[in-house]
């Protein structure tokens, strides 16, 4: 028994196991909030800003791309202002398009309509429900997971 174990413990396998389930318990984390926004409140906003967020560069060399928005917003419930910064559960392509995409969809000052659990009204989103990037995060980690074991009983 501790023998067929020794012999399927693979690095590269185990690596990619461990790398899918990440995503996967990532995914399965945010799926109920997801799930529920569907089904949230609305109340009217406005984007307070939505500034580019860089890599840091530790002092050297020249500035890198975008890495997102620093997306905020503030919204009413009763007499109560909040204000939130998440866009979607789904997320958005971490690319200089993406990025770009989402800055331009909400411009500073723009009126949006936000999303908020009446359960908990500072749990809100611009883009309610689950969208392809929750999705394909749970598809791209059960997919690098089975890797994962295949390359372990392979060996």
């Amino acid at each position: 028994m501790t023998a067929d174990i020794a012999e399927n413990w693979t690095a590269p396998g185990l690596a990619l196991q461990l790398l899918g389930g990440g995503l996967i318990v990532d995914a399965v984390r945010v799926l109920p909030a997801a799930w529920a926004s569907r089904r949230w409140r609305q109340a009217e906003g406005r984007i307070l800003a939505a500034e580019y967020m860089a890599a840091p560069t530790g002092g050297e060399g020249p500035p890198l791309p975008a890495l997102g928005v620093g997306l905020r917003y503030d919204y009413t419930v009763g007499n109560r202002r909040l204000e939130g910064n998440r866009v979607s559960f789904a997320g958005y392509a971490p690319t200089s398009g993406g990025v770009v995409a989402v800055r331009r969809r909400y411009p500073p000052g723009a009126a949006v309509t936000v999303w908020y659990d009446r359960n908990a009204p500072e749990n809100s989103v611009l883009e309610p429900g689950m969208g392809v990037g929750l999705w394909g995060e749970l598809a791209i980690g059960l997919a690098l997971f089975l890797a994962g074991s295949a390359l372990r009983r392979a060996t």
